[in-house]
């Protein structure tokens, strides 16, 4: 009796079937074999985070490894009735354990920055609910310096994934890496108790806080704790150094590209009122009461407010358009008056600037503001940063007031 054939299909599915149950079989094997990355449990005041931790055998440092807590809550989501207020603590989670191992979704931001984000978390997502810092830790039993790194991005733009902790961690300091309220989540004022401003800066002082009350667990000092950051970052810990919420949270400060007498580093509300009196016009709202208007806009879209806020026309050439304001909590006064009446932390400071310090940005600020439209994918030529500087004197002359500074 001849042998039955099987029709074509039927063996051709046959076939996919083992191949693919034979590759699957190889994979379990190779992964069987791959180096783990052990979890590790340390408690919070809101419970338990299990972190990963990395190891780097070949690297010449005192530490050979470092646990990673990523994306770890130290407020809670700012949405709803939370959009244009101060940050609340985090609710509990005891007695579960709280998964820690990859970073939280990105602040709303413009697109400027996207590309640094997908060189290093590949996929992302935009989220009101951005309040996250990530802990890098070289020994959750020792009792080491803390480093807490703000972001630049022109209050803006930035996220914590794009500045991993894990070098500066293996030699010998636990790194804290923060994401705060960017653009009018983090900086629409009204100038009056509506929305007073400065969320993105009081998200800073709750990390700060959370930093104070949670790091000992995660073998950090919280009697040596150092807020460095660059550009608007830089701007920010100066500006630490003057608010009277920030007292007592951090000991020493770098400053890099940035300081509290930078241009950008605060707006005058009247400009804050301006931009968000634009924004509420484009989302429908009204202008006319500061209450409602407020109270409009939180019940739009975060990503409709985002939209909205990107269409604003402004130039850049002394004040950005989203930025901190004097709203007598966070800020008393400016820098400049603050400075002379002595109201300021007495600390350690260091300033440096950071080589090409916004210099990537150089053609989109041309284009913008002037009209520029040469690419500088080949470098600057002296004609066109003569043409730039001359066009950017005669915007200041003519009291223009508004930039875009990274």
């Amino acid at each position: 009796m001849k042998p039955t054939k099987l029709p074509l299909k039927k063996n051709y599915y046959e076939l996919k079937r083992n191949m693919l149950t034979a590759f699957l079989t190889a994979l379990s094997i190779f992964c069987a074999f791959l180096p783990l990355s052990p979890a590790v449990l340390v408690s919070t005041k809101y419970g338990k985070v299990e972190g990963l931790t990395a190891s780097y055998s070949n690297v010449s440092a005192p530490f050979k490894s470092v646990s990673k807590f990523l994306g770890v809550p130290f407020a809670a989501p700012p949405i709803g009735k939370l959009r244009f207020e101060a940050p609340q603590p985090p609710k509990v989670w005891k007695p579960n354990t709280l998964p820690t191992k990859k970073h939280g979704d990105l602040c709303w931001q413009g697109p400027d920055l996207e590309f640094l984000a997908k060189l290093f978390i590949g996929n992302f997502s935009y989220n009101e609910d951005c309040l996250y810092l990530d802990v890098y830790t070289p020994n959750v039993s020792s009792s080491l310096p803390v480093m807490v790194y703000i972001h630049g991005g022109g209050y803006q733009g930035g996220t914590s994934a794009t500045f991993p902790g894990d070098i500066l961690a293996l030699h010998g300091v636990v790194v804290v890496v923060i994401q705060y309220r960017l653009g009018p989540f983090g900086f629409l004022t009204t100038g009056d108790s509506a929305a007073p401003g400065n969320f993105g800066m009081l998200d800073q002082v709750e990390a700060l806080k959370w930093v104070r009350d949670n790091i000992e667990n995660f073998g950090g000092n919280p009697s040596k704790v150092t807020i460095f950051g660059v550009s608007a970052g830089g701007s920010s810990v100066s500006l630490h150094l003057m608010s009277p919420l920030s007292q007592g949270l951090f000991h020493q400060v770098i400053a890099e590209s940035g300081v509290d007498l930078s241009p950008f580093a605060i707006q005058p509300v009247s400009l804050g009122l301006h931009h968000a009196n634009k924004l509420a016009q484009k989302l429908g709202c009204s202008t006319s009461d500061h209450n409602s208007m407020a109270a409009c806009m939180r019940e739009k879209k975060a990503s409709d407010v985002q939209k909205a806020s990107e269409t604003i026309n402004y130039r850049f050439v002394d004040y950005l358009q989203w930025a901190p304001v004097v709203d007598k909590l966070f800020l008393h006064d400016t820098p400049q008056n603050l400075r002379k009446k002595g109201n300021f932390k007495n600390a350690t400071m260091m300033i440096s600037f950071n080589s090409h310090e916004a210099g990537g940005t150089l053609g989109l600020i041309a284009k913008r503001s002037f009209g520029m439209m040469e690419s500088l994918d080949n470098g600057v030529n002296p004609s066109f940063f003569k043409r730039f500087l001359s066009e950017l004197a005669h915007a200041r002359n003519d009291g223009y007031v508004d930039i875009y500074c990274f």
